[in-house]
């Protein structure tokens, strides 16, 4: 009889198969909770060596990220404004924003589903996350853009405080650009700024307001604190803050309410945003003068001198002449630039623009980087000298005629 037991046991064992789900668990499926609303899922959430495990579509849709899964790879993406995650199948190594994190429990497909951790991908998203043992129920937190905007359309400064403090720096991030969008004071921008918030990492919102021309919003990310010289990074384009302000852009823009993408965005420089940026402590550069220079632009050539750039000072190379008689330049953007390493006076820009186009507003330059501001001409050949006061005699520059005889240039005899 007791043979017959022992075989008996075994046998429900072996049919009975593994992972396997508690009886406990079986007779009380498990719950989720979202900031208090019950998650109803085409497949119900499972407790998988030790961990629940929810759909995977499901748990994305109600935390508000957008999801993307390569059936070949297993590859799982996920992503709201500013968080995105990368996780695989059978994997415990995932990315946020592109760092790793490890997994208590992989990625697994049960019965053709797949399945993803809800602990891991909640607070993946800057949500809270706990276990309710007495209602087999994961409860869940979490703190998005809706909820802070309620906030401060309410005015409700206690609650938008409260709820950043169970916020991720992410969701803090968020917080800041509906602040901006809202035009709420530097009180409300301090709360966001305690709680991680930043408006240049990990995207720059700063530099993409400055090209857009937002001169509202930017104003508000300076008065507020949000931004300053010391906190913002160097600029994707390699110039300036005030470089942004100083270059056209032509930028196509979403349309928020059918979210097509519109007709084009022209951002013409703007010197009145460059002098609020001055305002708060940002300074002109050497490039801005070269892009000034390799422009034309007198009124921004003389701004820029008088405004943190050095007429004596040098770039990476970004102006080169060519051709038998210096009868071809070539400007390059410090993006791409061949000569990365390789440096230049502004006074050899002024030289190779003024030679090649002795355009009046080119001439006009020149004049302004010398007589105005006394930048050094040491750097030049006697030949490029002596052009140059050509080039100022044939325009009745006397001036400049003048400091370039003074610096050793002379008359050619024909």
């Amino acid at each position: 009889m007791k043979k017959l037991l022992c075989w008996f046991l075994l046998l429900c064992t072996l049919t009975t198969g593994f992972p396997r789900i508690s009886d406990a668990a079986a007779e009380q499926l498990i719950a989720v909770t979202i900031n208090g609303d019950k998650q109803f899922y085409d497949q119900h959430p499972l407790q998988f060596n030790g961990a629940v495990v929810v759909p995977l579509r499901a748990i994305f849709t109600s935390l508000g990220a957008t999801l993307q899964y390569d059936t070949k790879t297993q590859t799982i993406t996920a992503a709201t404004d500013v968080i995105n995650v990368v996780l695989q199948v059978g994997s415990k190594t995932a990315k946020v924003n592109n760092k790793p994190a490890k997994l208590s429990q992989a990625a697994v497909i049960i019965k053709g589903s797949t399945y993803v951790p809800v602990r891991f991908i909640a607070e993946a998203f800057g949500a809270d996350v706990k276990w309710d043992a007495a209602r087999n129920t994961v409860v869940i937190h979490y703190v998005n853009s809706d909820r802070l905007q309620t906030a401060i359309s309410k005015g409700d400064l206690k609650q938008f405080t409260a709820l950043l403090k169970l916020a991720s720096p992410d969701t803090a991030t968020s917080a800041l650009k509906l602040l901006i969008a809202n035009k709420k004071d530097a009180q409300w921008a301090k709360v966001a700024l305690d709680a991680g918030g930043s408006v240049v990492k990990p995207y720059n919102y700063f530099a993409e307001a400055i090209i857009l021309r937002q001169m509202d919003e930017i104003r508000t990310m300076l008065e507020t604190g949000m931004v300053n010289p010391t906190t913002a990074p160097r600029t994707a384009q390699k110039i300036s803050y005030i470089g942004l302000a100083q270059t056209h852009y032509t930028t196509p823009i979403m349309d928020p309410s059918s979210m097509t993408i519109i007709p084009v965005k022209n951002s013409e420089p703007s010197m009145e945003l460059a002098q609020l940026l001055y305002d708060f402590g940002f300074k002109a550069d050497n490039i801005d003068a070269v892009l000034a220079l390799s422009n034309s632009k007198n009124d921004w050539l003389d701004w820029i001198l008088s405004h943190g750039a050095d007429p004596n000072g040098e770039t990476m190379k970004l102006v080169k002449l060519e051709g038998p008689n210096d009868n071809s330049i070539h400007f390059y953007h410090p993006l791409s630039t061949p000569f990365p390493y390789v440096k230049q006076k502004l006074i050899d820009v002024a030289y190779a623009v003024s030679s090649w186009g002795p355009s009046l507003e080119n001439m006009r330059n020149l004049d302004l980087l010398i007589v105005k501001y006394g930048a050094d001409l040491s750097p030049l050949t006697q030949a490029q000298k002596d052009r140059l006061l050509e080039l100022a005699s044939s325009n009745n520059m006397s001036p400049l005629a003048e400091a370039l005889v003074k610096a050793g240039a002379m008359k050619q005899v024909y």
